[in-house]
């Protein structure tokens, strides 16, 4: 049986699933398209991402973004148990440069 998608449902920019910040940019995780499992052999799996950087002027970018692109991501990383399944919860993610 396939696992669920717990990251299936868009959050808001305020309460995103994870953080990663590098180098002045910060991209926030709001959703996830497909299960760990799946996001795990897929070379091109994507997240609906906010992005902050140094050209978004204190602004958010929202999109799909591909997980490889991210500094500190990896396709199928299990962010959720982190958030020990509250749905109010998030990790943070700083990887220096």
């Amino acid at each position: 049986m396939a696992s669920k998608n717990m990251c299936a449902k868009t959050r808001s920019v305020d309460l995103p699933y994870a953080i990663f910040i590098s180098g002045g940019w910060e991209w926030r995780v709001l959703k996830r398209y497909q299960s760990m499992e799946k996001e795990a052999v897929n070379p091109n799996a994507v997240w609906f991402c906010a992005v902050q950087s140094p050209y978004t002027f204190g602004s958010w970018e929202y999109g799909d973004t591909y997980v490889n692109d991210i500094p500190g991501a990896t396709a199928g990383m299990d962010f959720y148990s982190e958030t020990a399944g509250t749905d109010d919860q998030q990790i943070s993610i700083t990887i220096a440069g």
